[in-house]
């Protein structure tokens, strides 16, 4: 009797978001890669389900979709498979699939692969008789199938290389965006827009880790992996930490091989990121030799699949991946402690914010949006019901005593407020209620700025998560302060329809924190927002 293997359990996807769906094409799509002889792991399989989610009227659960990991692990093959079921299901609304690559080389060779299974009538007869034409040339890579029972014309699928001019073009039932770490504008063009009307559109991106250029990637990566309404359906295998926050044992790590305490050099972080090393696509001795001969920053993004910071002039330092590491459900101001608050109001004065910060039971610092309120009619009283209902911290303003002299600079309530924003009219009514804003000056919003950057990497600022502050970070725009300093940009954000209000006031109220007269130690078993 022959033993029987077990094979490895399921590697846990370190994100995942799945939109509600009532089933999924799971199903389908293992057959369909049983009949020419692939068979996918567990892995494999629920990167199927999570990415082919339909909605109760068999539509997508979600336009767009996505899997992640580091190189020949999954993403691939996974794709693959989803793509062949759709173009051979006849209960999937399909016509026209476009699978798009940056690289010339990439793009023909999977083409090929498709080739090779529909011209192989001896070992494939089921997908050879269904073929048209099967077209070649440079560019013009194509799949056309005959039409099945019922309908009128058959189905297509053209492969090409991306190209500024040529990201037009990318539009059809199915859009797949492989090596989606180089996307970029000018590919994307007005993709979304124009599969409003292919009412089973579906946009597949596939990578491994972005690069500093891949901002496409990295918003993407955002959304996913905050999650929430109007999130994409999302997957991604890598290893715990970042480039930012590697977790090495010892402070300043370079990250060479070998180091004592690396976390590059943990293998059973290779193993929770390369599947295809538990599975024994990939064998540990090769992940050891990569290590050696790569360098720190491209074994970290190729390996342990950690991302690369957006590098664009434009972008802030602070991302949405990088606000969502410090993500803490449960995180709370002491109760009965004092907070300071922080209005914001988007330039179209449409919305308006309002942001809060206080000391955690365990010395961090918390930081969130208590309101998104619509227009500015209701913020007053807004925020003079809160300052009423919680005690203030106290800031002092005015030019700092000389050595030997007293302090007589004016408390404040840490109410803060940036004069130069459309928050500023706040300034006159709030002094009539009787709480004197502080108004910051334009040296102090760049301090604002850059103590969120430090105490997001220093992990000592905390929050709950919102949506609409990822929203806000996704398509955030900088502006320059003075010698180095920066911003949230309002004009800049704003002409690209983004409103920052939502992350600027939770960034003010934390600065407000820092510079606020030391507070009294409360209970730190009762915490509240």
């Amino acid at each position: 009797m022959t033993a029987t293997v077990e094979a490895p359990p399921l590697v846990a996807p370190a994100h995942m978001h799945r939109p509600p769906a009532v089933r999924s094409l799971v199903t389908e799509v293992t057959k369909v890669c049983a009949s020419v002889g692939r068979v996918l792991d567990a892995e494999q399989r629920l990167a199927v389900e999570v990415c082919t989610g339909l909605k109760a009227n068999g539509r997508p659960a979600s336009l767009e979709a996505g899997v992640i990991s580091p190189r020949q692990n999954l993403k691939t093959f996974t794709i693959e498979g989803i793509t062949l079921t759709l173009l051979l299901d006849p209960r999937t609304s399909f016509q026209l699939g476009v699978w798009s690559a940056q690289q010339f080389d990439t793009s023909q060779e999977t083409f090929r692969r498709f080739a090779d299974l529909f011209e192989s009538p001896d070992t494939y007869p089921h997908l050879a008789r269904r073929v048209k034409a099967i077209k070649r040339g440079s560019g013009k890579e194509e799949i056309e199938l005959l039409p099945a029972p019922g309908q009128r014309t058959g189905r297509r699928l053209k492969f090409k290389a991306r190209s500024a001019a040529g990201g037009p073009g990318l539009t059809g039932d199915l859009v797949v965006l492989d090596e989606a770490y180089a996307l970029d504008d000018a590919h994307m063009g007005a993709l979304l827009p124009t599969l409003s009307t292919r009412h089973g559109a579906r946009v597949l991106y596939g990578s491994s880790a972005a690069h500093h250029s891949s901002l496409i990637l990295s918003r993407f990566v955002a959304r996913g992996r905050a999650g929430g309404r109007g999130a994409p359906a999302f997957i991604e295998w890598c290893a715990p930490g970042s480039l930012l926050n590697p977790g090495c044992e010892r402070e300043g790590c370079h990250h060479a091989p070998n180091t004592p305490g690396c976390t590059l050099d943990r293998e059973d972080y290779w193993l929770r990121a390369n599947t295809a090393a538990v599975r024994g696509r990939i064998t540990m001795d090769y992940l050891r030799d990569e290590r050696g001969a790569l360098t720190p920053q491209k074994f970290a993004r190729e390996r342990m699949g950690w991302h690369e910071e957006p590098d664009d002039g434009d972008t802030p330092p602070v991302t949405a991946a990088m606000f969502n590491e410090q993500r803490d459900p449960t995180s709370a101001i002491t109760e009965d402690a004092p907070i300071v608050l922080s209005v914001e109001i988007s330039l179209s004065r449409k919305a308006s914010a309002i942001g809060v910060s206080g000391w955690r039971p365990d010395g961090g610092i918390h930081i969130g949006l208590i309101e998104y309120l619509d227009g500015v009619d209701t913020v007053l009283a807004r925020v003079l019901e809160l300052a009423g209902k919680h005690e203030l911290h106290k800031i002092r303003r005015g030019p700092a005593p000389k050595p030997g002299e007293r302090d007589r600079r004016r408390l404040h309530p840490a109410i803060v407020i940036d004069p130069t924003s459309p928050a500023g009219m706040l300034a006159e009514p709030l002094r009539k209620a009787g709480f004197d804003p502080v108004l910051m000056t334009a040296a102090e919003v760049g301090a604002s700025c850059a103590g969120l950057q430090d105490g997001l990497t220093a992990r000592t600022t905390w929050h709950r998560g919102s949506v609409l502050i990822d929203t806000a970070l996704e398509g955030a725009v900088r502006r320059d302060i003075g010698d180095g300093s920066w911003a949230f940009g309002r004009k800049k954000s704003a002409a690209a329809s983004v409103d920052v209000a939502p992350i600027v006031a939770p960034t003010q109220a934390r600065w407000g924190l820092t510079v606020a007269e030391k507070h009294v130690i409360h209970d730190p078993y009762k915490s509240f927002y």
